[in-house]
């Protein structure tokens, strides 16, 4: 299975809407960073026939080190859950 990088995106859009490189290299860098501010606010970001982004709290646990037998209690992350929509997951298993 092949890898799409921001690069090889940005030319492809570049070719099909006939907008510069660094005109859709803008745009798409205002929009991920326009995402990452609202689930950094704790926003949940939804793109219609795309999916949703939900930013959740995961709660910290007891790790114990393999070496010393030492537990460690590891803090509180946060992290962005994705679910696919209905329409992209049918498209996706045809």
């Amino acid at each position: 299975m092949a890898k799409l990088n921001k690069n090889e995106i940005i030319e492809i859009v570049s070719e099909k809407t006939f907008v510069t490189k660094k005109e859709v290299r803008e745009i798409i860098d205002e929009t991920l960073s326009l995402i990452s501010l609202a689930l950094e606010s704790g926003n949940e970001v939804n793109l219609t026939n795309f999916g949703t982004f939900v930013p959740k709290k995961r709660a910290g646990k007891t790790i114990t080190h393999p070496g010393t037998g030492l537990k460690i209690q590891s803090n509180d992350t946060n992290v962005v859950t994705f679910k696919m929509s209905k329409s992209f997951k049918d498209n996706l298993n045809q």
